[in-house]
């Protein structure tokens, strides 16, 4: 007696075969399209968290110009803000209540302030080096973009 298969359900190995390619060519696409998204929205994060870091030392240079003395660093690279100008660390800004502590996370750098002219005709500029281990903006003024970061784990020494 022969014993007929009725019973034919599944898939054979080439239909499971041509799936699978399927799929991989619909991922690869859109893995093309959102890697190149993801590493601009790193940037992006970045320039934002750089020109936070700026104003905070530009209110820092604000507040001693209305309250008078100076911001000496506490951490290693310190620095000094004064009336005059300098430069002060972005860990010196946390310690002092001008950036929460959180949003450092990862990131070194200071922020320096120059002072050009004299009494009513002085003019402050700020400038911020500043690293988060992949991007780093080395000396920006003003604002910062992503079109000038530069890849790299150090921004130039503060």
């Amino acid at each position: 007696m022969k014993l007929k298969n009725k019973n034919k359900k599944g898939f054979t190995l080439v239909e499971l075969l041509a799936v699978i390619v399927i799929l991989s060519v619909v991922a690869l696409i859109g893995m093309t399209t959102v890697l190149p998204r993801v590493e601009q929205a790193r940037k992006d994060a970045f320039v934002t968290e750089a020109n936070k870091f700026m104003q905070a030392g530009a209110n820092a240079y604000a507040t001693l110009l209305i309250d008078g003395g100076t911001i000496t660093g506490t951490s290693p690279v310190g620095g000094s803000l004064g009336t005059g100008g300098g430069t002060i660390d972005i860990r010196t800004l946390v310690s002092k209540g001008y950036i929460n502590k959180a949003d450092i996370a990862g990131y070194s750098g200071c922020v320096q302030v120059t002072i050009s002219g004299s009494g009513n005709s002085a003019v402050a500029s700020y400038q911020i080096k500043l690293s988060n281990g992949k991007f780093n903006t080395d000396g920006y003024k003003t604002n910062v973009t992503s079109s000038g970061l530069k890849s790299g784990d150090k921004a130039s020494s503060c």
